[in-house]
């Protein structure tokens, strides 16, 4: 729990820079960065990489977890497809974090969007 809250921490300083390097793709900046006079960068750097590395593990195991339950749904039984939808269905109610939005710019409780 330490250590979401430390990335998360860590999400919350980066700034425009860090994100238009991270799209940029200069993963160089990322990894060679510690011999910089700056320790403190060399830091935020090498937390941001192990953040998407993580994220990128975390999405690999999601894509082999969907293909897995899409080969289950493909034997064409009716029980285990049942299974499958009810259960999506249950985990979008009660985990799924996005909202309802509305052209007016505000989510369903009426809370300005945040996009």
């Amino acid at each position: 729990m330490v250590l979401l809250e430390e990335e998360l921490r860590l999400l919350s300083s980066l700034t425009k820079d860090d994100y238009a390097n991270m799209e940029a793709g200069s993963s160089s900046k990322l990894i060679y960065n510690n011999s910089s006079n700056n320790n403190n960068e060399g830091t935020k750097d090498r937390k941001l990489l192990i953040l998407r590395l993580k994220h990128a593990g975390l999405n690999g195991l999601i894509y082999a977890l969907a293909l897995l339950l899409m080969l289950v749904g493909m034997t064409y039984n009716p029980n285990l497809f049942l299974s499958l939808t009810l259960g999506y269905i249950t985990g979008d109610f009660f985990f799924a974090y996005h909202s309802l939005t509305s052209n007016t710019g505000k989510n369903a409780v009426g809370q300005p969007d945040c996009h």
